[in-house]
């Protein structure tokens, strides 16, 4: 995905069960500062070392723009309104997102979507 050209932006939905959620921000921020990751990013994070790895991402400074939310509909949002500015057609991609968002909520609690997508 990195280096397909018609992706734009970049979307991580991370939920840390066993994992840390700190040690994945690290990860990111070694990506990003050696050069392997060069695409604006919108990300939520939950679970395990939440608040360590937002903080982590939240201070990172590089070229390219990071979003950290709270709630997967807003980076779903954000990712769809940052493709447009890109003058991507995001329609289509975000009305198959959308309906898989909305399938995903009348089958399971909204709390434990994030594990499934």
């Amino acid at each position: 995905m990195q280096s397909d050209m018609d992706v734009d932006v970049l979307y991580f939905n991370i939920f840390c069960g066993h994992s840390q959620a700190d040690k994945i921000a690290y990860v990111i921020k070694e990506a990003y500062t050696k050069g392997y990751l060069t695409k604006p990013m919108v990300m939520t994070v939950k679970g395990r070392g939440e608040e360590e790895g937002n903080k982590v991402l939240q201070e990172l400074s590089v070229n390219y723009p990071i979003y950290i939310k709270n709630d997967m509909n807003e980076a779903c949002l954000l990712v769809k309104k940052l493709c447009e500015e890109e003058g991507v057609k995001a329609d289509e991609n975000a009305k198959i997102l959308e309906e898989r968002m909305s399938h995903l909520k009348k089958r399971y609690n909204k709390n434990r979507i994030s594990a499934f997508m």
